[in-house]
């Protein structure tokens, strides 16, 4: 009975319930985190990172109305209302007069209301903007965590299974860790995953095509790589859309109008500060070559210090997931054209900006927690991770997945608890696994690979963690499936 009257209610309001849970879970660790930062006695004040830059962009919007910060940098030292030491400047290298910071103000914009608010209150010697703040990305986040749960139910999982594959995702770092941070991943990944969804669905009115244009006209605003999300998903929703299923071109006029604008906006600005269209390369630290991209793969992966797989690796169910999708396309019986379309649609919009990431100099992101860059799409492997737990009938299948996400949370309490084990400097040795081993007595950073701050060990360190990762997976009923019909 309760079991039914519990389908029933999720079937009725499941995004609904799914998103007032995740608010009250990330609403309900947020000041823990916050304090704990703040008082952890190693120097590190509340906000770190970029996240004070985005404070005092929104600063200068609130109260000044323009993102010029010669007096609020140079002259009044607003930062001290949210940041209790000297600030160093970001200051962008412009040929236009002013101090500009190097970071995008599109986040500034959408965290000023909040800023506004908590700027009216006080926390002993600062406001309480970034408490404020923290909580407003609190709903960014929940947001995201519905529409993980909405991009799961359409691609035809169960509401059981939806409900796992989200809660694998919402409650794992990198997705936890960034819930409450003022960086602009999770506002990224939001609009990401909207445009995607609408992209998949192909359907709607000319207003759902006007929010998804807005989502995407925003991506670049957040930051410029964003742009390599934002331009495929805009020519897949074209195609889907209006070519393929041939919806009227009033439609196609109010999607396109958003990023058209925007576009030519960020365009404007970016040659009005550097006299040139592109983003300014002097901000930023340069890209590799093919093989310093490679390198940027396999550490975005499983570095110890900023891997995905080595903080929550139970993705690695996500990414095998994608070998599901194949198999459901090539060898069910008949073959799937979904599963060819979401592979279509998956590689089609992340692999330019993975590409791009991988190649940058600094893919670890720098003083942050784990796979920082990874943030902006890895909730659209909510496809293949419920392909993965539709197809994954065996015994096997299903330890592995409790495992994996059983560490994964682990390591998730971890960073609640000890939020400063997030952050690393760039120097080969963890934070996290130097807390780990005092815990158990035992050195336990020499068993990972160390792609950032490089030792003689992490060529084969890598290669053996990647084996075994591969490893776990190959024995899985979805890795090698022999023909069957669709699964259901």
């Amino acid at each position: 009975m309760l079991n039914g009257s519990w389908t029933r209610l999720m079937a009725r309001g499941g995004p609904s319930l799914v998103f007032l849970g995740a608010l009250a879970f990330y609403l309900a660790i947020l000041p823990y985190r916050i304090d704990a930062l703040q008082v952890f006695p190693i120097g590190v004040p509340v906000p770190t990172g970029d996240e004070p830059y985005y404070l005092e962009l929104a600063h200068s919007i609130v109260y000044d109305h323009d993102v010029e910060l010669t007096d609020n940098y140079d002259l009044r030292e607003d930062y001290l209302r949210f940041y209790p030491l000297p600030l160093m400047s970001h200051r962008s290298e412009t040929v236009a007069p002013g101090h500009y910071s190097k970071h995008q103000v599109g986040l500034a914009v959408l965290i000023a209301p909040a800023y506004w608010i908590g700027d009216q209150f006080r926390l002993g010697s600062i406001t309480a903007s970034r408490l404020a703040v923290g909580g407003f990305m609190g709903i960014l986040s929940a947001l995201l965590v519905a529409n993980i749960y909405l991009l799961a139910r359409e691609a035809g999982a169960g509401i059981g299974t939806a409900l796992l594959a989200t809660a694998a995702l919402g409650t794992t770092n990198p997705l936890l860790s960034y819930s409450f941070l003022i960086f602009p991943e999770i506002p990224a990944a939001l609009c990401a995953i909207y445009a995607f969804r609408r992209a998949r669905l192909a359907g709607g009115g000319s207003a759902r095509d006007l929010l998804v244009g807005i989502a995407l006209g925003t991506l670049p605003w957040l930051n410029s790589r964003f742009a390599l999300i934002a331009l495929p998903l805009v020519l897949l929703y074209v195609w889907r859309r209006h070519l393929l299923d041939r919806q009227r071109w009033g439609g196609l006029a109010a999607f396109l109008a958003p990023p058209t604008l925007s576009g030519g906006a960020f365009l404007a600005l970016n040659y009005y500060l550097y006299a040139t269209l592109v983003p300014n390369v002097q901000d930023h630290a340069g890209l590799y070559g093919p093989d310093g991209a490679l390198v940027g793969l396999v550490g975005s992966l499983i570095d110890q210090q900023w891997g995905l797989l080595v903080h929550a690796p139970v993705y690695a169910i996500g990414l095998a997931g994608l070998a599901a999708l194949y198999w459901r396309w090539r060898r069910a019986d008949p073959p799937d054209s979904q599963a060819r379309k979401d592979l279509i649609l998956l590689l089609a919009t992340a692999a330019p900006y993975l590409a791009l990431v991988f190649s940058y100099r600094q893919w670890w992101g720098e003083w942050c927690p784990p796979a920082r860059y990874l943030v902006a799409v890895l909730p659209l492997l909510a496809v293949p991770m419920v392909e993965a737990l539709r197809a994954g009938r065996r015994a096997y299948d299903r330890a592995l997945f409790v495992g994996l996400l059983a560490v994964s949370l682990g390591i998730s309490a971890a960073f609640v608890t000890v939020p400063l084990l997030m952050y690393n400097q760039p120097t080969g040795r963890s934070e996290l696994l130097i807390w780990l081993g005092n815990f158990v007595g035992v050195d336990v950073i020499r068993f990972f690979p160390a792609i950032v701050g490089h030792n003689a060990q992490s060529g084969p360190l890598a290669v053996a963690w990647l084996a075994f990762f591969v490893g776990l997976m190959l024995p899985t009923s979805y890795v090698w499936r022999r023909r069957s019909g669709s699964v259901g």
